[in-house]
C-alpha cells in the first residue's frame, strides 16, 4: 500500500492515482464481491455529470482492452461520500456492461443500472431527492443512510482519499434548447423551431409570407 509515510519522495500524480486505485479496489471488493477487472481510471471534463464510462477504450500491447472511468476533476471538491458515489456509478455502468444489459444510449441509466446503484445504496433522481426520476441521463444521487456505500465508505483508510482537488464543487445543469412556435400569418398553420429562425410557407406560392414567432408562446410544451 503507498504512502507519503512509507515513501516520502512520494509525487502528487502517484499519490493521488495510487489512491484512486485503493478506492476502486475498496469498492470493487465491498459492494461487487471483486467481480470487476481492472478498468483505466482518469479524470475528464467530458464526465458533465461528475463521471464517464466508456466500455474498452483502452488498448494495451498485447491486445488487452480496458474499460474507462473518468471523474469530473471539478466534483472532486464535493462532499467525500459523493465524489466516491461517483465512483461506484461509473463501476456499476462497468458492472452493468460485464454482466447485465447496458442501455444503448451512452450515459443512461436504465432500470437495470437504477437497481443495482439502489442495492447498494445510491438512489439515482433527477431531483437531487428521493423519490425523484431514477432513469435517464443528467441523474444526480442520494446516498441511503445504513447502506452497504455508506457503510464501505465509512471503513476506508484515509490513504484511500484522493488527497489533491481540482476546482470548486459543481452543479449538474443539463442542457435546454428553448422552442419558439412560429404560426403562418395566412393559413395558420405552426411549427417549433429555435427561436431566430426566418421561416416560409408554401400555403400561397404568390406571396413571400415570413412567419413570426408567437411571443405568448415562449417553448414548447
Amino acid at each position: 500500500m503507498v504512502s507519503k509515510e512509507e515513501y516520502p519522495g512520494l509525487t502528487p500524480t502517484l499519490e493521488q492515482f495510487s489512491s484512486y486505485q485503493f478506492a476502486y479496489d475498496h469498492f470493487n471488493d465491498r459492494l461487487f464481491g471483486g467481480q470487476l477487472e481492472h478498468c483505466h481510471l482518469g479524470f475528464s471534463v467530458r464526465a458533465l455529470s461528475g463521471v464517464f464510462f466508456n466500455a474498452r477504450s483502452w488498448k494495451g500491447k498485447g491486445g488487452k482492452m480496458l474499460h474507462d472511468i473518468a471523474l469530473n476533476p471539478s466534483f472532486l471538491s464535493n462532499p467525500f461520500p459523493d465524489v466516491m458515489a461517483l465512483l461506484v456509478k461509473g463501476m456499476g455502468y462497468q458492472w452493468q456492461h460485464d454482466f447485465g444489459t447496458p442501455s444503448p444510449s451512452k450515459g443512461y441509466c436504465n432500470r437495470e443500472l437504477s437497481d443495482k446503484l439502489k442495492s447498494l445504496g445510491i438512489q439515482l433522481t433527477d431531483t437531487g431527492e428521493p423519490g425523484g426520476r431514477s432513469t435517464g441521463k443528467w441523474l444526480k444521487h442520494c446516498i441511503m443512510p445504513d447502506s452497504p456505500f455508506e457503510q464501505a465508505v465509512k471503513d476506508m483508510p484515509e490513504n484511500y482519499k484522493m488527497p489533491w482537488v481540482s476546482g470548486a464543487p459543481q452543479r449538474i445543469k443539463a442542457k435546454v434548447d428553448k422552442k419558439v412556435a412560429y404560426t403562418c400569418p395566412e393559413c395558420l398553420n405552426k411549427v417549433w423551431g429555435k427561436a431566430g429562425l426566418a421561416i416560409g410557407c408554401m400555403c400561397d406560392l404568390r406571396k413571400a409570407v415570413k412567419w413570426v414567432p408567437d411571443h405568448e408562446d415562449d417553448e414548447a410544451a
